[in-house]
């Protein structure tokens, strides 16, 4: 009977801690997936917010593009910051819901396009903003988006 209760006590204990492990990741787990969930539901009704955000960013490609033109690269950042919100809240999920893969190069061409109005470089900000105009063109089409 006490090797009984000594194995009870450990077991017990081990069963409490897997539970509160299992209970504080899946608390983590729902608040990320209640906010993927309500930004990935690619229905109907989102598409057109989804169609809606990608035009914004496209507008806001050709913005940074006419101000790097100007060499106004204050402004570039600025409507940087502007669009980046935006752009992982309403544009990647639905992609990556679709195609993680293009959500995840979508993603770094992105940042490619950070990287390079940080570091004021013309030639750079210019071909990633073309780069990144044709990703969020080929999002939609996989999307079925008409832009």
């Amino acid at each position: 009977m006490k090797t009984k209760g000594f194995l009870l006590i450990p077991l017990t204990f081990a069963v409490s801690l897997g539970l509160a492990g299992c209970s504080s990741s899946q608390n983590s787990g729902d608040d990320h997936s209640q906010h993927e969930h309500k930004d990935t539901n690619t229905n109907k009704p989102n598409n057109s917010q989804t169609a809606k955000a990608i035009k914004e960013e496209l507008n806001g490609l050709a913005a940074i593009e006419k101000d790097v033109n100007k060499k106004d690269f204050k402004s570039a950042a600025d409507q940087f910051e502007s669009m980046h919100e935006e752009y992982h809240s309403a544009v990647l999920p639905p992609i990556e819901a679709k195609n993680k893969k293009m959500g995840e190069d979508m993603h770094g061409k992105f940042d490619a396009l950070e990287e390079a109005i940080n570091s004021k470089d013309k030639t750079q900000i210019l071909k990633n903003v073309k780069i990144n105009r044709d990703s969020l063109q080929k999002a939609a089409k996989e999307l079925g988006i008409q832009l």
